[in-house]
């Protein structure tokens, strides 16, 4: 990839990252959500769990340029086995956005993207990239390298009520319970691919993968929960999980034939209890802003609000990383 090429400007270095990088990127992901933000909910946890998938590498997959050992910016493309996209991602400190970094990021994703799954695999490859919605510098310099805003994403978050010695009541005729590793495994996983089938940007993933997820979602059994029907497969799932101190909705699935009988606002409102009880005061999710299946209506319906609006960026580019219609 030639970190120490010529490009980078005086002053700055840049070197493949490691693993004891994180707690720094951390930080820097902290500074630069402040940035655009006004505070931040991401940072070190976030990072490891990013880190954490299954086939990441950091002196493979990432990139940083530090200012006097400091470091200032931080760079990433990995693909998910099975993906057609090569997720990038490209964070500059505040204080040294403006001098040539961000398009050198940029650059070198689109490289790195094309050297490790263009050449003998395709002509060209799908490079994707968010960036914050306030984040104008970002958005202009991504569409000037060609790139399309293709989907739109929200953090959406709820402060908690105290806790209470009660969960809410599930819908007549349905079970609400614990989620039990090992056990559920198998169950969770056909649900939220029944659930999921047909919604932008899904890719079905096997049952290891989805098995090795968990682990590395550092998801949390007492925060997690099946909605059961009788026997067979469940008809609904949330799993729940903890970062930087706040609880996290990482999935809320329900299947579509028992969809409009209000499980998925049950199931969050559960959550909700379970998550109050453990002493967090908030809880957040990701969801697409854009969802079919009216996921943001629903979120708002439980007294959840908009916290972060995040929009996706994409460019085909040659295997070589150059622009194949150019």
């Amino acid at each position: 990839m030639g970190y120490g090429r010529p490009g980078v400007p005086p002053g700055y270095a840049a070197r493949p990252a490691e693993r004891g990088d994180l707690i720094a990127v951390g930080e820097l992901l902290q500074a630069a959500e402040a940035a655009d933000y006004g505070d931040s909910t991401l940072g070190a946890d976030f990072v490891a769990r990013k880190w954490g998938r299954p086939g990441f590498d950091p002196p493979t997959h990432a990139w940083v340029i530090t200012d006097a050992d400091v470091l200032i910016a931080y760079g990433e493309a990995f693909r998910e086995p099975g993906s057609t996209e090569v997720d990038t991602v490209g964070l500059v400190h505040p204080r040294h956005r403006g001098r040539g970094l961000r398009p050198l990021l940029v650059a070198w994703a689109e490289r790195r993207a094309a050297d490790l799954w263009g050449r003998g695999n395709a002509r060209t490859v799908v490079v994707q990239t968010a960036t914050a919605t306030p984040d104008v510098e970002a958005r202009e310099l991504l569409m000037s390298r060609g790139y399309r805003m293709v989907r739109s994403f929200f953090h959406m978050v709820i402060d908690l009520p105290p806790p209470t010695s009660t969960e809410p009541s599930p819908p007549t005729g349905v079970i609400f319970r614990s989620f039990v590793p090992g056990q559920d495994d198998a169950a969770a996983h056909q649900t939220i691919g029944a659930a999921f089938r047909g919604s932008w940007g899904f890719r079905p993933q096997s049952f290891e993968e989805f098995r090795d997820g968990l682990v590395n979602r550092d998801v949390v059994p007492e925060l997690s929960l099946m909605a059961d029907q009788g026997g067979g497969l469940p008809v609904g799932v949330l799993l729940g999980a903890a970062m930087n101190d706040m609880g996290w909705v990482d999935i809320l699935a329900v299947l579509p034939s028992h969809r409009g009988r209000g499980i998925g606002s049950a199931l969050l409102r559960a959550g909700f209890a379970r998550f109050a009880a453990q002493g967090f005061a908030k809880v957040m999710l990701n969801v697409d802003a854009e969802n079919e299946a009216g996921a943001v209506r629903l979120y708002e319906g439980v007294g959840m609000r908009v916290h972060r609006h995040w929009n996706l960026f994409e460019r085909t580019v040659g295997a070589t990383g150059s622009d194949p219609g150019r």
